[in-house]
């Protein structure tokens, strides 16, 4: 709070002349002129310019942790810390829009390209990185389910070959990483095949990863996966106690989230494998963003928080709930850290590789983008019923199918284009998108709107061309978006062998689940509901028992969705 400076007149003073009453006003003159040079503040009317609180984002798969230390640090503060769970590509939006004091992504990875952002959004300015701080560490991990570790080898040789070698051996055993574009485990996972094909621990550079042995093994290792998690650590985790276990025999993710999961979980557990070649850690910065805005009182309260964080009751706090301190001289045990054996972690530090340059990380995930990840086969099947006319629905389907198109990097990529309404038809057939990305657009901007809505006929059909003719070097993929209700596909059934699609209640999915499954297994589904009318619930249940996820398309989101959705291929 500033002092006030206020001018007296002793009582005993007596200011009769002309010239002294001129001497007090050059006085009062000069007074004022100090308080206002010297931040002390005038005698005029207060204003309410108190600090109550700076806001602060950070990402998903830490809200516990992250809530429990607001909650303590905010019981013994004035200036309050106001947190946001935020997903990292809205907390990136929501940082270069300078909404925050301060961001918490799950790693310093991400750094760089909010740096990119802000400075796009803001051409004459400077960075906006400012002081760092990380309070809390996890390695990225394999983890695998309990009992099944030894699929992997000894202890001595478990990591990136032995999977490799197990994959090879067993077509049935499924693993996952995040996609590099989206999440930090699967940046870091890719990162960390790089060091094993180099053979280095640390300095990984472009020329390691332009080798042709190196691009070959990390080639050879991404084209056995199953699937490319679009979703955050924190959703991963709920995919898992849902359906996972079904799905995959392993899969990449933070060891903090392998206890999260051995927590929540009901059943079987899951173990971390912690690769033998290294493991790249995930460190959890409060980075406080610079920007004109920023005041000195922010600034303060900023740094009152990070030393918050790095203190000894924060770090218990950091502990308790599964991560590895910043604070190395911490006792784990004493501080109640369920980093044991028998929670399917390792208490002891993995071998740890270098993190690479931002420059490297970005050549290492374009290298990948564009020649070394899993190809996919995709079939975009598009409602063109009579009610997408509604609301500018379909206005806004084209708009999100074109920004779908443009997000495919590589002309590799194989897709096709199908509508449905009355009936299914097959617009662009399944190729190589240097092949028939103008026809694609062009067929997107001829997309009109009419007849009813045979939903699930138009699912089975994109589903039985994809799995009649199985492609085990590619995902395949049949992305469905709809605004309504099935109403058509009885009146189908028969049609090209289709079998039985529907129940009595138009909102179950279950006949048509079956005739997926007859069909074959091997074949992603992902669902987009347009409008209030669609059933997110049907359609929920449609992607999920296929290895994907439904989503609700809002004015706002779509291209997110759809960003959302191209990760996972």
């Amino acid at each position: 709070m500033r002092k006030r400076l206020a001018l007296v007149v002793h009582p005993a003073s007596q200011w009769h002349s002309a010239g002294r009453l001129h001497q007090l006003a050059l006085a009062a003159v000069l007074l004022l002129t100090l308080a206002g040079c010297s931040g002390i503040e005038p005698p005029w009317p207060d204003s309410d310019t108190t600090l109550r609180s700076i806001d602060v984002a950070y990402s998903p798969e830490k809200a516990k942790l992250f809530e429990e230390l607001v909650a303590d640090y905010n019981r013994q503060t004035g200036v309050k810390v106001k947190a946001t769970k935020m997903e990292w590509p809205d907390m990136l939006e929501a940082a270069a829009k300078g909404e925050f004091v301060a961001v918490s992504p799950d790693s310093s990875i991400w750094l760089d390209a909010l740096d990119k952002a802000w400075l796009a959004a803001h051409p004459n300015s400077s960075s906006a990185i400012g002081t760092t701080t990380r309070f809390a560490t996890t390695p990225a991990v394999i983890a695998t389910w309990a009992g099944r570790e030894g699929e992997l080898g000894s202890v001595e040789e478990r990591g990136w070959g032995s999977l490799l070698r197990r994959v090879k051996a067993d077509s049935s055993y499924r693993w996952s990483h995040g996609s590099p574009k989206a999440s930090a485990s699967g940046l870091l996972a890719l990162t960390a095949e790089f060091y094993a094909a180099a053979g280095k621990t640390y300095g990984l550079t472009k020329p390691d990863a332009d080798r042709e042995d190196v691009r070959k093994y990390v080639a050879e290792v991404e084209r056995t996966i199953a699937r490319y998690g679009g979703e955050s650590d924190a959703a991963l985790v709920d995919y898992l106690l849902g359906d996972g276990q079904k799905v995959l025999s392993a899969v990449v993710m933070p060891e903090a989230s392998v206890l999260d999961y051995n927590r929540r979980a009901k059943g079987s557990q899951l173990v971390a494998v912690y690769p033998v070649e290294g493991s790249l850690m995930l460190d959890h910065p409060l980075v406080l963003l610079e920007s004109p805005q920023l005041t000195p009182e922010q600034r303060r309260a900023y740094l009152d928080f990070a030393r918050y964080l790095r203190g000894s009751e924060a770090q218990k706090l950091v502990v308790a709930n599964g991560y590895r301190p910043v604070d190395v001289g911490l006792d784990l045990a004493k501080a109640g850290s369920p980093l044991k054996p028998e929670n399917g972690v390792s208490v002891s530090q993995p071998n740890l590789l270098q993190i690479p340059a931002a420059g490297v990380l970005d050549y290492v995930k374009q290298a990948w983008a564009t020649g070394l990840k899993r190809r996919a086969n995709i079939i975009l099947v598009v409602d063109v019923s009579g009610s997408m006319g509604d609301n500018n629905k379909i206005a806004r389907a084209k708009e999100a199918l074109n920004s779908f198109l443009r997000q495919i990097p590589s002309d590799q990529e194989r897709v096709g284009l199908s509508t449905f309404s009355d009936n299914y038809q097959e617009v662009v057939p399944l190729d190589a998108l240097a092949k028939n990305r103008q026809m694609l657009e062009y067929s997107v901007s001829r997309l009109s709107p009419n007849g009813a809505t045979a939903l699930y006929y138009a699912i089975w059909s994109a589903h039985r061309t994809l799995a009649a003719k199985p492609d085990p070097e590619r995902i395949n993929v049949v992305v469905a978006m709809t605004d309504g209700l099935e109403n058509k596909s009885q009146d189908l059934e028969g049609k090209r062998g289709a079998p039985t699609l529907t129940t009595r209640n138009r909102n179950d999915p279950s006949a048509l689940l079956r005739a997926l499954q007859a069909n074959g297994q091997g074949v992603l589904v992902f669902t987009i509901g347009y409008g209030a009318d669609a059933d997110m619930a049907g359609l929920g249940k449609i992607a999920t028992s296929f290895d994907g996820q439904a989503y609700r398309a809002e004015t706002d989101t779509i291209k997110k969705l759809y960003e959302l959705i191209s990760q996972n291929f």
